[in-house]
């Protein structure tokens, strides 16, 4: 029986057809922003192709689960009582532009069925905090736009290989502990010095790592988002750009994390 899929693409409906049954989804902006529940969502989404060649080193970005929350504007943005950490934003195949390929090739599907048994650490450390419980909607995201460009690394090549690797490549590189042993910890009454997260990362690491950072509209307050570790397609680490390290003034709040909290409070 063949299954109909109807995606609202900025304003215009495209229509799919496929076999097996699929749910129907909503895609805006080039993300999928439904729930789902199945084993194949469309990603060929992107008005725009590149070339899987035309990047030159990664970027492995994680984002800190409260700072996330309050990016979200108007959502209801909330963190599971498992996420007690830094979790994954992506993989992202990077250029020394700053913007790097995405929707590459000519893979028009993201099958979920390839990650089934990465699924408790990706649950744990890969959480979608809105909409939880309905994660293939984010991953489908990440491996549309980025993991489609991973596909000339041939240990990033399928959804298989590029979440593996990247779940690996995570538990090398969570900056938890890292700024822990600086004397860096969450904390809604505190700030840090910027060349204090900046130290502690560098030191730990052996090369230069930025960080983001979040100010809301009515706050003068720097929230550290989300670190960025840069490495060649050899997974060797390299230094990173220091353009996102100008989002963050020289005085950072590094926010304790309220578990099933809304997005939008400001918790300083």
């Amino acid at each position: 029986m063949k299954t109909v899929i109807s995606l609202n693409l900025e304003g215009s409906t495209m229509l799919y057809s496929m076999l097996p049954c699929i749910l129907v989804l909503t895609a805006i902006s080039n993300t999928v922003t439904a729930a789902y529940i199945g084993d194949i969502i469309p990603c060929n989404m992107s008005r725009t192709w590149y070339s899987a060649e035309e990047w030159k080193y990664l970027t492995l970005t994680m984002s800190w689960p409260q700072t996330f929350c309050l990016t979200q504007d108007f959502k209801d943005c909330r963190i599971p009582q498992n996420v007690h950490n830094w979790t994954i934003h992506g993989l992202w195949p990077s250029s020394d532009s700053g913007e790097g390929p995405s929707y590459c090739g000519k893979k028009p599907f993201f099958d979920s069925s390839k990650v089934k048994d990465l699924l408790n650490g990706l649950n744990k450390f890969w959480p979608d905090l809105i909409d939880v419980g309905s994660y293939y909607a984010f991953w489908s995201h990440e491996w549309c736009r980025h993991g489609t460009c991973a596909n000339s690394v041939p240990s990033l090549k399928g959804e298989t290989n590029y979440f593996n690797k990247t779940l690996q490549l995570f538990q090398n590189f969570n900056p938890y502990s890292t700024l822990s042993r600086a004397g860096i910890t969450p904390s809604d009454s505190k700030t840090y010095p910027k060349k204090d997260i900046m130290n502690a990362l560098t030191t730990a690491f052996s090369f230069n790592i930025s960080i983001g950072c979040y100010r809301q509209n009515d706050s003068s307050i720097d929230y550290l988002h989300e670190v960025y570790v840069c490495m060649d397609k050899s997974f060797h680490l390299i230094d990173c750009p220091d353009r996102e390290n100008a989002t963050c003034s020289d005085s950072v709040t590094y926010p304790t994390i309220h578990h099933d909290s809304v997005a939008v409070q400001n918790f300083s």
